[in-house]
């Protein structure tokens, strides 16, 4: 069975925070995720297949940086960066029923978050699982 797929992925926040006396620092980071793919699937037993994807991804990143100097005062900045690139899943499911299946998928996106002025690039790999109902 082949399929195209329209999907919306948000990767949430993280942050961090540094201080000492007189200094403080605080960086936050948050993405979310577009993408089109095609899929294919087979049947690798009654109840179990097995699905692949591949597909186009716009990842959106923000990330803002704050920092508290009692010599040279406060300083922030806020930039936003979004990235074109390739993603990849695999997956299986199991059917507990005719209609309803149980999915462990596994996401790749290289190269999904990447600010070349601070020379700064990341990965994203998620991992999920979920129940699909089909009519």
């Amino acid at each position: 069975m082949y399929a195209v797929e329209l999907t919306y992925m948000n990767h949430g926040e993280v942050g961090g925070a540094y201080a000492e006396p007189g200094f403080n620092a605080k960086i936050d980071l948050e993405a979310e995720t577009f993408a089109l793919q095609v899929s294919a699937q087979t049947s690798v037993a009654p109840q179990v297949s097995v699905y692949g994807k591949a597909g186009l991804a716009l990842t959106k990143a923000s990330v803002s940086y704050q920092e508290n100097d009692i010599f040279f005062g406060s300083f922030g900045e806020t930039d936003d960066n979004d990235t074109t690139g390739l993603i990849l899943s695999i997956g299986a499911q199991y059917a507990v029923m005719p209609n309803l299946m149980a999915n462990l998928q596994v996401d790749f996106l290289p190269d999904a978050i990447e600010y070349k002025d601070a020379n700064f690039e990341s990965d994203i790999t998620t991992i999920s699982a979920g129940l699909k109902y089909q009519f």
